[in-house]
């Protein structure tokens, strides 16, 4: 099992730079769990236990709006991290995660996570590398929000999932390996329902995409490209 565990953790940047030795030991102190999808993981405004780490899956993260309402932020897979946030600061969870299928987790208590990164200054670098993409990540959305077009953002949103759960399926064709609800596009992008449901219509009239088996596929990458940055 621990061979398996040293395994999984390479697939993360956080840890894949650790030596043999160094990784055996946070292979000791990790748990491996397996879930259903529609599992919560964490909770945001929770006291934070543990961080955690995608061996296989996909999962959400879902921000609590006014009245209780949740709405998708962002979407996660294999290699990523979460819940590393609250650990470095005391702070309770910053967002609910929940997993959209079947989904394998390596989780780090609070205490060994703490006394890694105390005497493996990689790891915390690496760390604070993940946290700056999320910033970066953060802030040009929000830019977007304010400054592109429904059409703009859903296109540009499209191509980034396909950049990083891509899956080829012929010449030319880019399948996003993730499957999701248009009422999910929607909150990623901030827009309604009903907009993306026009758009994504017009772009399998145009031959720019289809939906097959609940994902979508990029037929032609070029014209979805020109009307991400038009």
């Amino acid at each position: 099992m621990q061979r398996t565990t040293i395994d999984l953790l390479r697939k993360s940047p956080v840890f894949r730079e650790l030596g043999a030795g160094h990784l055996a030991e946070v292979a000791g102190l990790a748990q491996v769990t397996a879930h259903h999808p529609g599992q919560v993981i964490v909770r945001q405004g929770d006291h934070a236990e543990s961080m955690f780490m995608i061996d296989s899956g996909f999962l959400k993260v879902l921000i609590e709006g006014r009245g209780g309402s949740l709405s998708t932020l962002g979407v996660m897979g294999e290699g990523e991290i979460f819940g590393e946030l609250s650990l470095l600061d005391g702070g309770p969870r910053s967002a609910t995660v929940t997993t959209m299928t079947r989904a394998r987790l390596v989780s780090l208590d609070r205490d060994p996570f703490l006394r890694l990164i105390e005497a493996r200054p990689q790891v915390a670098i690496a760390i604070m590398k993940v946290l700056a993409r999320r910033l970066r990540a953060s802030s040009v959305r929000s830019d977007d929000l304010k400054g592109m077009r429904v059409a703009n953002r859903l296109a540009k949103q499209i191509l980034l999932l396909a950049d990083r759960y891509k899956q080829e399926t012929g010449p030319a064709r880019l399948r996003v390996g993730i499957r999701l609800s248009q009422r999910e596009l929607g909150e990623l992008v901030g827009a309604t329902r009903e907009s993306i449901n026009k758009h994504l219509r017009a772009w399998r009239e145009g031959g720019i995409l289809v939906h097959e088996g609940g994902y979508i596929t990029i037929t032609d990458v070029a014209v979805l490209r020109s009307i991400a940055v038009n």
